[in-house]
């Protein structure tokens, strides 16, 4: 839809720049959705984008746009039927029923790549870090959403044709790994744990490993040896969690490699020191970051009496300047809301080092609540209470039968609300197979759409409409099809299916992946609305049903087999963009749930649905 009308925008100027107007070539065009339907179907504010290069005021432009559109609309052969001037320069559009069809086609022609957009034409490189847990212990639901949205979005961001990385941040140095490792020695030795050690099944775990295939570390007295090794034992797991929540990375960045092998924290120290950034006070060394973005200095190395050791916020900004010097021009991280104070800092550090504003970027991921047997479930790593995501998919797996089930349903419930919105995770809702379960709803939607492509090609039912060769779904959409296809629902949900590839470009832009979620769901009510309203309102489903075949002894030739081959097709389209944005989300398109679904109304949708995304 928007693929043709920016075409007839695009011939409207070029007539104008035959006439004399001052336009650019090929210039950008946008269109939205007024908010209100009497004023279109569409909207553009390409008179005010274009006014300063026509050397006019923008109503003045639109005015010329808008008679040279209508001009072409009164020959008959444009998608725009009206346009009309609106504001200090806005055009609205009405569309004809057929740049409405034109979807249906756009979308199968390009199939499961309709809504990715081709690499932009930048060398702009952009490094998106998340998880980044402490290898202290296995990844708990605290991190789910992290894990969860830093893919989403990476997810988003590829398909809007940004290049992109992905990194995991590995704390392997310092005080709680060390004191992982004397958890370990404790629980294998029988030892008492450490003040602020690790408790929970997990340590046991790890010891019993350290007794069969590392002695050696159990029985020496090197503690950071045997932290190391517990550590890279954890994240083992760590990786194989990541892998069933469908989660990979291009690379896992070692803390301790980056300090103590490679020098690249030297390296950065020493850049500071030449920008006369660093001060020595006591014995110690800070960073002058009072003023930049901070209200006072921070340690970057303690005094010899506090340990001598460097602080965190001294190797994060060597890992932040070696993503930098590996030629990454856009830094993007996935932290806790918890960091929020640590985000300036950061920034400052890179910024007083001459890096760009606005290359370095934070998403603040708000808190998510466990809900159980309808009790808040209350978890602590240290103590060994927490729920880990391999325990939540596990049991979501095991309650409904489906494996990937609980991958799905993580991934769904951390999306349906902003990031930096709090979110309560019902696990029983979660396990249910009903429609109140947003997850089973979304995928029942699919399966359904599947349910009736199978009962054209396969049902019994539909066995003697076949052998007579009145139903099939035609390779395109013709004339005589489309004057088949003119229900207003029809053509709302091909406009929505129209602004996928839209809604792509702005979720990227917005770091905002939950936008996605609220497209699937929003199709997902449009369709289970469309359903009922055929058979209820207008009384004319996709297929014949068993009230009018029984009715009807030859309903095969009084069927209007045309008006179903049009909806088969705008079917096959509608189906095609919803799998497309389920794969955006990494959620799988089931052609049938584990109880299959009939050919029949959808239910209402589910009670937990998100928030109307903003803007």
């Amino acid at each position: 839809m928007r693929t043709v009308v920016r075409a007839a925008l695009g011939e409207a100027l070029s007539a104008l720049r035959s006439e004399g107007v001052a336009l650019p070539e090929n210039p950008e065009i946008g269109l939205e959705r007024p908010r209100l339907a009497e004023h279109g179907d569409l909207a553009t504010n390409v008179a005010m984008t274009l006014s300063k290069a026509a050397a006019m005021k923008p109503r003045d432009l639109a005015e010329k746009i808008v008679a040279a559109l209508n001009r072409r609309a009164a020959e008959g052969d444009s998608p725009i039927a009206a346009a009309e001037l609106a504001g200090p320069g806005f055009i609205n559009l009405k569309l004809r029923v057929g740049a409405f069809h034109a979807v249906i086609d756009e979308v199968l022609t390009k199939g499961a790549a309709f809504g990715q957009h081709p690499p932009r034409d930048t060398d702009a490189r952009v490094l998106v870090e998340f998880v980044s847990a402490n290898p202290t212990g296995p990844l708990h639901l605290g991190h789910a959403r992290g894990t969860v949205v830093g893919d989403a979005l990476v997810r988003v961001l590829r398909a809007a044709g940004h290049a992109v990385s992905t990194e995991y941040y590995i704390n392997d140095r310092g005080a709680q790994v060390l004191k992982l490792g004397l958890s370990v020695r404790a629980r294998a030795t029988g030892g008492a744990v450490p003040d602020g050690g690790y408790g929970g099944a997990y340590v046991t775990e790890v010891a019993e490993w350290m007794k069969q295939h590392h002695p050696e570390r159990l029985a020496s007295d090197d503690d950071l040896a045997l932290a190391r090794v517990a550590g890279e034992r954890i994240m083992e797991g760590v990786r194989e969690t990541l892998g069933k929540l469908g989660v990979s990375f291009d690379r896992f960045v070692s803390e301790r490699a980056l300090t103590e092998e490679e020098g690249k924290l030297e390296l950065a120290m020493a850049r500071l020191e030449a920008a006369g950034l660093i001060e020595s006070r006591d014995g110690a060394l800070f960073f002058k970051s009072k003023g930049k973005g901070d209200d006072k200095d921070r340690v970057l190395k303690k005094s010899a009496e506090h340990g001598g050791d460097w602080t965190y916020f001294a190797t994060d900004i060597a890992y932040h300047v070696d993503k930098h010097t590996r030629g990454f021009t856009h830094l993007i991280d996935v932290w806790g809301a918890d960091h929020h104070g640590y985000v300036p800092r950061v920034r400052g550090a890179l910024e007083s080092l001459g890096y760009p504003k606005g290359a370095f970027e934070v998403l603040l991921l708000q808190l998510v609540k466990l809900i159980k047997d309808g009790q808040e479930v209350k978890f602590s790593k240290r103590a060994g209470n927490f729920v880990t995501i391999e325990d939540v998919l596990e049991e979501i797996d095991e309650a409904t039968g489906v494996p990937g089930a609980g991958r799905d349903a993580l991934r769904l419930l951390m999306l349906i609300r902003s990031h930096d919105s709090s979110l309560e995770l019902d696990i029983d809702v979660a396990k249910k197979q009903s429609n109140d379960n947003p997850v089973f709803y979304a995928q029942m939607t699919h399966a359904r759409m599947c349910s009736i492509a199978r009962r054209v090609e396969e049902s019994a039912e539909m066995a003697e409409a076949r052998a007579r060769g009145v139903l099939s779904v035609p390779a395109r959409f013709d004339a005589a099809l489309a004057a088949r296809l003119t229900l207003p629902e029809e053509l709302d949900i091909l406009a929505l299916c129209d602004s996928f590839p839209g809604l792509v470009v702005e979720a990227a832009a917005s770091r905002a992946p939950h936008r996605v979620a609220f497209f699937v769901l929003e199709l997902a009510q449009a369709f289970a609305s469309y359903f009922t309203r055929m058979q209820k309102v207008h009384n004319e489903p996709i297929l014949p049903q068993k009230s009018y075949r029984d009715a009807h002894p030859d309903w095969v030739a009084t069927w209007d087999w045309e008006k179903t081959r049009a909806r088969l097709l705008w079917l096959s389209a509608v189906r095609q963009v919803y799998a497309n944005a389920l794969a955006l989300l990494g959620i799988s398109a089931p052609e049938r749930m584990h109880r299959d679904a009939p050919d029949e109304a959808p239910e209402a949708a589910p009670e937990l649905a998100p928030e109307a995304p903003q803007g």
